[in-house]
């Protein structure tokens, strides 16, 4: 069962005889504001609105009051609260975000029971609102299916989208989410495309669609890329925003769903600890200047065969992260998945931890036989299964040395980090073919409308609606559908509603026969004009490109050639 509740100027609440620096905070109210003439002077009585510590006061208050009614605090996140164990039937918990709380409790009387004796402790404390039936959660529309899977879907922020992009209600139909001309790593043509726009609109276009990251995890690599580009926006780049917007529009009733999984399945152990299956992955040096893109997915579940991890319905991820590589460019692609492995196992050791503790197992009872790294409180629960599909990242990972390359000590701190925890049995290595890799969408955008939509339900989870949108993906694919109208309608519809061109240059009339494709010569002069100006500047721009393609390889050999010498160096 889930409801939320909503404490009614929290703020007011925090006492401040009980505040950690009690002071006297006295301000002035004109006329119009203390109803006195002359005015007034008041004093604070609480830590309240406009006071720098009036959040943190409240989640001290609330901490002392939660734990007052018997909850524990979780140490892996101190705004999560639980009471009872899922073994005897009274578990419940309650996530905050400031005065608004997520409450879930287990279907049974003894827990239903609890969750209405809390609420009625809250109700004698704060003036409080609660909802039991809960439909939507801060814009994200929520349903419960008869499977029991949760859907999620956000049409608020769909409608803003729409009427900010397409005003008119004409979308094109669009079915991957970067735009055809945008190269992650920068190499795009010199063509009127890579005319300059103003970065404050592109900046807004962007933030509008950030929003969308909560229910649409398959848009995540597009809009990395796209941000990366912020600084300075070519028109390219604002037609992909509309393109991305089209995606959204075209696939919208595409939710993100969740699946429950068994102890039959493996998804839940016999004491009730919560399973987990961990994949990572690496796309080297796709992104500008020889940056990598890593990615990596948590999923519930232990999917450590083929048949788990190619058996429907899939549930979406509960934990992703994709990003752009940070400091230097990792010097191959077993360097950017390691990290990638890495940076899974931290995330993974958190929600580990989280599930023994919901599950009411004190993870300092059992300890593990001593490693490497001494002896391991984690493991109470099996190891859970790191999924991975680089063949020298998994002999790296297996292998028994001990010794510290020289030259590469950050490679060999990851390295260590991540046979300490498969050592310790915390972390099972698994390798998996590529096609099994459920963290391959998040590095790397994909092009190909099948390959595109079969993937895209490993991130979103099956739903009939995604699934309609995989039929669709092999209908436009057989029929050789291109993207050249969706194409023109988004050049046009950009063009319309920012009059970035102008008829009245000369230049500017060539530049919008080349990208509008529909210009009308008045003369044969105009039509000599126009093919003169298109070939001179499809020869320049391609001998440009060449030109990059060209000192960016003779820079990469340079690269791989001196980090040859370092290594017979040391």
């Amino acid at each position: 069962d889930m409801g939320t509740s909503d404490v009614q100027n929290c703020f007011t609440h925090n006492r401040m005889e009980d505040a950690r620096y009690p002071r006297r905070i006295i301000i002035y109210l004109d006329e119009f504001e203390s109803g006195q003439v002359g005015g007034q002077y008041r004093e604070f009585t609480s830590v309240s609105y406009g006071t720098a510590d009036a959040s943190s006061e409240w989640y001290l208050t609330l901490k002392r009051n939660m734990l007052a009614m018997g909850f524990r605090v979780s140490i892996y996140h101190p705004c999560l609260f639980y009471r009872g164990v899922p073994n005897k039937g009274d578990f419940i918990m309650v996530s905050v975000a400031t005065d608004d709380f997520i409450r879930l409790n287990q279907p049974t009387p003894a827990a239903r029971t609890s969750m209405q004796n809390f609420k009625d402790e809250l109700d004698s404390k704060w003036p409080m609102t609660h909802e039991d039936e809960v439909t939507e959660i801060l814009g994200v529309k929520i349903v419960r299916m008869e499977s029991g899977a949760l859907q999620a879907t956000q049409p608020t922020e769909l409608a803003k989208i729409e009427t900010l992009f397409f005003p008119n209600g004409s979308v094109p139909e669009v079915l991957i989410p970067l735009y055809p001309s945008i190269q992650p790593d920068g190499n795009e043509l010199e063509d009127p495309e890579h005319l300059s726009t103003p970065s404050s609109d592109y900046r807004s276009l962007l933030g509008s669609l950030q929003y969308m990251r909560c229910t649409r995890i398959d848009i995540l690599d597009t809009l990395s890329i796209l941000a990366e580009r912020t600084n300075a926006p070519r028109l390219r780049d604002k037609h992909a925003l509309y393109w991305l917007a089209a995606y959204l529009l075209t696939s919208r009733l595409v939710p993100i769903s969740f699946h429950p999984v068994n102890e039959e399945e493996g998804g839940v152990t016999a004491n009730g600890v919560l399973q987990w299956s961990l994949f990572s992955d690496c796309s080297w040096a796709t992104r500008r200047k020889s940056f990598s893109s890593v990615g990596h997915m948590i999923v519930a579940g232990t999917l450590d065969t083929s048949i788990k991890r190619t058996t429907r319905p899939f549930t979406a991820p509960t934990l992703v992260k994709m990003r752009k590589e940070k400091g230097p460019p990792s010097d191959s692609a077993s360097a950017g998945e390691l990290g990638s492995s890495v940076s899974v196992i931290k995330a993974g050791t958190v929600l580990r931890g989280m599930s023994e503790e919901l599950a009411g197992i004190p993870s300092s009872l059992i300890r593990m036989p001593v490693g490497h790294g001494g002896a391991s409180p984690l493991l109470v629960q099996p190891a859970s299964p790191l999924l991975t599909d680089n063949a020298s990242n998994v002999k790296a990972l297996d292998s028994n040395t001990s010794k510290k390359p020289k030259g590469l000590r950050h490679w060999s701190r990851e390295l260590n980090f991540a046979r300490f925890h498969i050592e310790e049995g915390s972390i099972q290595l698994v390798a998996i073919p590529a096609t099994e890799q459920r963290a391959n969408p998040l590095t790397k955008p994909l092009r190909a409308y099948k390959q595109h939509w079969f993937e895209c339900e490993w991130l979103q989870g099956t739903s009939v609606q995604l699934t309609s949108f995989q039929e669709l993906a092999v209908r436009r694919s057989q029929s050789k559908h291109s993207h050249r109208h969706a194409v023109s309608v988004i050049m046009h519809h950009v063009g319309d509603l920012t009059n970035e061109v102008d008829d009245g240059d000369r230049f500017a009339f060539l530049l919008s026969a080349i990208v509008f494709k529909d210009a009308s010569f008045d003369s044969d002069e105009q039509l000599l004009y126009f093919h003169t100006w298109s070939n001179a500047h499809e020869s320049v721009s391609t001998a440009s490109l060449r030109l990059k393609l060209q000192e960016e390889r003779e820079e990469r050999v340079k690269q791989k050639k001196f980090h040859r010498s370092l290594v017979r160096f040391s």
